[in-house]
Formats: C-alpha cells, structure tokens, sequence
C-alpha cells in the first residue's frame, strides 16, 4: 500500500508574529502524512533553544493540541556573526502520520 508524505522547507520571517491558527492553518494544507522542516525562528526550550518566545509558544500549542511531533538536534542552529549575540535553535522539522 502506498502513503504520500508531504515534504515542505519552512522560513518563518524573524519579525512576523505568527499564531497558533496561522501554524494551525498551514500544516492543514499539508495534508495527514507530513514532513516540514526549516528555520521557524520559534524559540523554544521543549526543542532545545535557550528559551521560549510567544512564537515558539504559539507552535508549541498547535503541536500539543494536534499531536505533532518535532525533530531537533537540541544544539544551535543559528550562529550570529555579532559577537554581543548568543547561539541559538532556529531550525527543526516537524511532523505527523511519519
């Protein structure tokens, strides 16, 4: 028997607040077997960044609430190039029905 898995590369813009309905919205029109990874700039400490911003927050919930599940390296993705900044986890995939 054959499943389709969607495979989708996410860029969440630094300065966009995105919502739990957006999140929520988006990983609908990925259909029930899916794969999408990339640098959702969603800090969150269930993931591996140093701390949880209301984004991070925002896409916590949507993954709680619909039983997702998230892949992450749990070490920094993110490495600044001004020194005054620290590392961070940026990047994860998220998934459901893999």
């Amino acid at each position: 028997m054959l499943h389709e898995i969607t495979v989708a590369a996410v860029y969440c813009p630094p300065r966009h607040n995105i919502e739990k309905d957006q999140f929520k919205a988006f990983f609908h029109t990925l259909g029930p077997r899916f794969i999408a990874g990339g640098d959702y700039n969603s800090k969150n400490v269930l993931w591996g960044s140093r701390f949880t911003t209301t984004k991070g927050r925002e896409l916590s919930r949507v993954l709680h609430e619909n039983n997702y599940s998230y892949l992450s390296t749990g070490t920094p993705t993110y490495w600044p190039t001004d020194a005054q900044k620290i590392p961070d986890l940026l990047d994860l995939f998220i998934t459901n029905g893999i």
